[in-house]
């Protein structure tokens, strides 16, 4: 059945007058330029539920400009909003930052017009993830706090930045079809425990930032740890599997000790704390593979082979051993 189509330019018309003049309207389409303020009054007025189809056409919205003067691009504000205080991002906003051009309305949930990429669905306790949806768009779930458990379908290919910053979600069990995961994507979750997928090859900046989780194991798949990926967890102790190529500033904190592979290529000097935060010196015991070709570790210290020279800020200088050496 052909939907009934109406074209919407931003900052022509009160949208509430444009509604009255297209009563009938089931597929929508919004084009246009428009200041932060602008879009901000749009946002308020649009109700995403009353089309079946909606076509985002060139929309460009103005940088933002606080009042010390510093611009902003529109996805810089919306992602503060995100990190910063807790925001859920509308629909309309969701999906003007999308990928995708039309985006299908469907019981309470959107889609790209191929059905593939899930970009919101109402808040619920309890979620289960469509068989089709092969990714998950940016910002989707991002501070669902009630939203304490989530059924993933095998044939999931990605889940955006941010998708469940701030979610309830205790338990993340990936399926093994997922093969990237974006930045923040799970950050401040009150996950415990995860199961990550066999083939991921980088666990990005911030993606279990500031979790609970007490254990986890990493895939060797994995070659990239990026930047505080795992920061602000409840475990001091972890194996780097074989594979891993690169360890990213602030990965980890709160270590007690750590090993790493003979794989292991590059590492930051501050792999393992937060400049200006926490104290460079609490160095955890570091063990390496001896098959390592660029670091050798001696009484708890990563050295470099070529120069000699500590591969980290300070020396390992604790005169106890952390509790899982102790006992060997």
């Amino acid at each position: 059945m052909k939907l009934i189509k109406s074209e919407y330019l931003l900052g022509s018309e009160h949208f509430q007058d444009w509604e009255e003049k297209h009563p009938n309207t089931q597929w929508i389409v919004i084009s246009g330029n428009v200041s932060y303020d602008q879009y901000r009054q749009f946002d308020m007025d649009f109700d995403y539920t009353k089309y079946q189809r909606i076509t985002i056409e060139d929309v460009n919205v103005q940088k933002y400009v606080y009042e010390n003067g510093y611009e902003a691009t529109f996805e810089d504000v919306c992602e503060s909003h995100v990190y910063n205080y807790d925001c859920k991002l509308s629909v309309l906003t969701k999906l003007v930052l999308g990928k995708d051009k039309d985006y299908v309305v469907s019981e309470q949930s959107v889609c790209s017009f191929d059905g593939k990429t899930l970009y919101h669905m109402e808040e619920a306790k309890e979620i289960t993830i469509q068989k089709n949806v092969e990714h998950i768009g940016d910002f989707a779930f991002a501070n669902y706090d009630t939203l304490s458990a989530i059924q993933f379908v095998d044939g999931l290919k990605s889940i955006g930045k941010w998708a469940f910053r701030g979610t309830g979600l205790g338990v993340i069990e990936l399926p093994d079809s997922l093969a990237s995961l974006g930045e923040g994507a799970f950050c401040t979750s009150d996950a415990e425990k995860v199961k990550l997928p066999r083939f991921l090859e980088v666990i990005p900046s911030e993606c279990f930032c500031l979790c609970m989780i007490a254990k986890i194991s990493i895939p060797n798949s994995v070659k990239i740890i990026e930047s505080c990926a795992l920061r602000g967890n409840f475990f001091s102790h972890i194996d780097i599997p074989e594979g891993v190529e690169k360890i990213e500033y602030n990965a980890f904190d709160q270590l007690d000790s750590i090993s790493l592979p003979s794989t292991l290529k590059e590492i930051a000097d501050d792999f393992y704390y937060e400049d200006c935060i926490d104290d460079p010196q609490n160095v955890p015991y570091i063990t390496v593979h001896p098959d390592n070709p660029i670091f050798f570790s001696k009484d708890g210290t990563l050295y470099y082979r070529e120069s000699g020279n500590v591969a980290t800020k300070c020396k390992y200088t604790k005169k106890v051993l952390p509790c899982n050496l102790s006992s060997s």
